[in-house]
């Protein structure tokens, strides 16, 4: 009978003792030789069924709070980004303006020479002489071209870090945390240098690993807070710090104001999920309590000290996450290819597609199509060297043209070449990652698109 009861009871104890480590995955085989302990199984079984949809549910919500909060604080950074983008975008469009301008000149000037030498007028060629553009005003084009792109790596800036900030979650990943506060100081800055001066002091850090995106999320949100803590109105007065540094073996992070600071009672209460001491509209209550949760993910810390009327510091600390080194063969030199290579150019964006054949057809011969689906019968009837292909595309997307090709070629598996201006589908972003070198990201730089079409265009051979 103790033999019986201890092959009943066992299962039970085993399967109590694993809900208690939260550990749900354990169920206890109904035997049918006891009701009672049937009943008893049956019910650890159901509860343990229960806890796993509730955390699933708990996981999706957290998921959710998050997606929301960072959307709250692009909202709240929007003007400010607004303003890092118009900026350059005024110049840029004023110096085209002026090169239109002053390109109908010289297209004016060029047709009068023409027009004076067909009539063999030497009165006029003379007059026109004393009209020829100046070295000057070339230099003057020759720089207005050079504001205009830094004007453009200015807006791609801004772009690239709201696409860290904002993009899906994603596996951890190596990164350098100073990296990730520069994204969110470029962020904030706006917002901050109307009320404070925004102090960023950033001392070399062992590179780590962590989710880019909820590590940038989680300084973002702390440096919101720490701007919205002090009045409009004296920057000169006021200070936001930032402060990076490796201390006693782990990674520390200092955000630090010095505004109104927090009541005994605030601070008991600032971790709080839906805790606010804004004005209702002003915020979500779930910027700390998320911040808190992102460094504990991570296996960090996150401490404060705050006084009321002198301000609040914040303080991170994580732990050290020293990635794999990977012994990486250095990427062969590359040299001019002996024969041009055929290119096929594929962007369902016309403009861009016009762009790449200006800059690539001096040194490859080009065929270029705005279609997928007439990317794949071109790939059939002719040998191309290399393919530069947008990954995504309303027709027929880049996965799919490479998947046809390779199907009738599989020796150009080597020899595409991804260009993407940020992957939409869950589908293109998992092979985003896996593309690795074969993945050029908008805007391109094409001296790196040239040298990558040569590279892999040559594979093949």
């Amino acid at each position: 009978m103790t033999s019986e009861l201890d092959a009943e009871l066992n299962p039970l104890v085993d399967a109590i003792i694993a809900v208690a480590s939260l550990d749900f995955s354990r169920r206890v085989p109904v035997l049918g030789r006891m009701p009672v302990f049937d009943g008893i199984a049956t019910g650890l079984n159901m509860l343990a069924d229960e806890l796993v949809m509730r955390l699933e549910e708990e996981r999706a919500l957290r998921a959710r709070l998050l997606h929301s909060d960072r959307l709250a604080a692009v909202g709240q950074l929007a003007a400010g980004m607004a303003h890092e983008v118009n900026n350059p975008a005024t110049y840029v469009l004023a110096n085209l303006d002026f090169l239109a301008r002053n390109l109908a000149k010289h297209r004016a000037y060029a047709q009068a020479v023409s027009e004076a030498n067909a009539a063999r007028d030497e009165a006029r060629l003379l007059e026109l002489s004393r009209l020829a553009p100046s070295v000057a005003s070339l230099d003057e084009s020759a720089r207005l071209i050079s504001e205009c792109r830094e004007g453009m790596r200015r807006i791609v800036s801004v772009v690239t870090d709201l696409r860290i900030f904002s993009r899906s979650e994603g596996q951890d990943e190596t990164l350098d945390l100073n990296e990730l506060l520069e994204v969110a100081v470029r962020m904030v800055k706006k917002t901050i240098t109307y009320r404070a001066q925004l102090v960023v002091e950033l001392e070399p850090l062992p590179i780590t690993r962590g989710n880019r995106a909820r590590l940038t999320q989680a300084f973002t949100n702390l440096l919101v807070n720490a701007g919205q803590a002090i009045a409009e109105g004296s920057p000169d007065t006021q200070r936001v710090r930032v402060h990076s540094s490796v201390l006693d073996g782990e990674l520390r992070v200092v955000i630090e104001d010095t505004g109104v600071g927090m009541t005994p009672e605030v601070q008991r209460r600032i971790f709080e999920p839906f805790f606010t001491t804004k004005p209702p509209g002003e915020g979500t209550g779930l910027g700390l309590s998320l911040t808190a949760e992102i460094v504990h993910q991570h296996g960090g810390v996150i401490s404060f000290t705050s006084t009321p009327g002198k301000g609040t510091t914040f303080e991170l600390r994580l732990p050290p996450r020293i990635p794999v080194r990977r012994r990486e063969a250095p990427p062969p030199p590359v040299t001019p290819a002996p024969e041009r290579l055929r290119v096929l150019l594929i962007d369902d964006e016309p403009l861009v597609l016009r762009a790449y054949q200006r800059g690539l057809r001096d040194d490859f011969d080009v065929t270029a199509t705005t279609s997928g689906g007439e990317a794949i019968e071109l790939l059939r009837r002719n040998p191309y060297d290399s393919v530069v292909c947008d990954l995504m595309m309303p027709d027929t997307d880049g996965l799919a043209v490479y998947e046809a090709a390779l199907a009738h070629r599989p020796e150009l598996a080597l020899s595409f070449i991804f260009v993407s201006g940020g992957p939409f589908t869950e589908r293109t972003r998992r092979l985003a990652v896996e593309l690795g070198d074969a993945l050029v990201r908008k805007p391109v730089d094409f001296e790196t698109l040239k040298a990558l079409i040569i590279l892999r265009g040559r594979r093949e051979g």
